[in-house]
């Protein structure tokens, strides 16, 4: 159950809540009404051709979150010339974006990766000991 058994006396999820689904067939079923999705490229983009695919078997959709990494947006190609991983993201990304004004949906972009530096001082015990309390 994606939403645990507390959430479900039935055993089952409720209809009106977001499913998982796996296999083409449950996956195309579930595009054909979706009005959100959410997409996952935080290490690769994802290919044109499965973003035209996923696009175009979802005919109601509303809006799209996507969840990419930290870093994407200032990304340039690599040495040589030749794409880094993280301008094929913004590549990806941008894509997207031009979908999303095309075909009248929303987009979100979440960031994800790892902090560094910064913060708000040292910690103990629950309090501040140094830096800034807030």
């Amino acid at each position: 159950l994606m939403y645990g058994v507390d959430y479900s006396k039935a055993g089952v999820d409720q209809p009106s809540c977001a499913q998982l689904v796996h296999g083409s067939d449950a996956i195309g079923v579930a595009l054909n009404d979706a009005k959100a999705v959410c997409l996952i490229c935080d290490s690769a983009p994802l290919p044109e051709q499965s973003l035209e695919q996923v696009l175009g078997s979802a005919p109601s959709l509303e809006r799209v979150v996507l969840l990419s990494r930290m870093g994407v947006i200032r990304a340039g190609s690599g040495a040589f010339g030749l794409p880094s991983p993280a301008f094929e993201l913004r590549r990806g990304e941008e894509r997207l974006r031009a979908a999303a004004f095309e075909r009248g949906f929303g987009l979100s972009v979440i960031r994800v990766g790892a902090l560094k530096g910064g913060g708000p001082g040292r910690v103990s015990g629950g309090s501040v000991v140094s830096g800034v309390d807030f």
